[in-house]
């Protein structure tokens, strides 16, 4: 687990995880690869394949994206209640009041079609910004640069071909559907050749794994 802060190893490297899930193929990486998770500020959920729908009554809910969606009624003009991340009746009479202004059904939970009209609009604090997190970013960035440095070296891997990202293990078969990294990176301009030739450069500019 990479975060801003620290790396946190759970498992030894030779012992299996989970991480990937079950391939398309019916293969899985989880027996051919070594798997870490790096840690998304609470940003993300904003980023719409991680949007989670808020409303009265749901459990599970993320009191950041309640508080988020407080800020934003407020900056509307459709709230005056306590910023508390607790959706409650005068949160869900004031999304009630958005979906009017934005021209959206009135169901009074914000979806992610009242996220997007929200963040369409100037001003809007339902937007991911990559400037209000670029200092985490660029640290989690360094920290998992550092770490498949390491393990390249440690069991002679090539950067350029043994590196992938859960997307990518997707679409070779070897790993479950999920976005990461291609849902956040690119929004702070970064792809996984970018990374791949970052670690490259950590090891040393060729690759080298003697």
């Amino acid at each position: 687990m990479v975060d801003d802060g620290q790396t946190l190893q759970t498992l030894p490297w030779t012992c299996r995880g989970w991480h990937a899930g079950t391939g398309t193929s019916g293969a899985t990486a989880n027996d051919t690869h070594i798997a870490f998770e790096i840690c998304e500020p609470d940003q993300c959920r904003l980023l719409p394949v991680e949007w989670a729908p808020l409303y009265r009554g749901a459990e599970g809910m993320s009191a950041w994206a309640v508080k988020r969606w407080q800020q934003e009624l407020q900056r509307m003009g459709l709230y005056t209640g306590e910023v508390d991340g607790s959706f409650g009746p005068a949160t869900e009479t004031a999304t009630r009041a958005a979906q009017a202004a934005l021209g959206l059904t009135q169901d009074g939970s914000c979806g992610p079609a009242t996220l997007a009209a929200a963040a369409a609009q100037k001003g809007s604090l339902m937007a991911y910004d990559p400037q209000e997190v670029k200092d985490y970013f660029e640290a989690v960035w360094a920290r998992a640069v550092a770490l498949c440095a390491y393990l390249c070296k440690e069991y002679k891997l090539d950067p350029e071909q043994d590196i992938l990202c859960h997307a990518e293990g997707y679409r070779a078969g070897i790993a479950s559907n999920h976005a990461d990294v291609e849902h956040w990176w690119p929004r702070h301009g970064k792809t996984m050749d970018d990374f791949r030739a970052a670690v490259r450069a950590a090891m040393g500019g060729d690759g080298q794994t003697e």
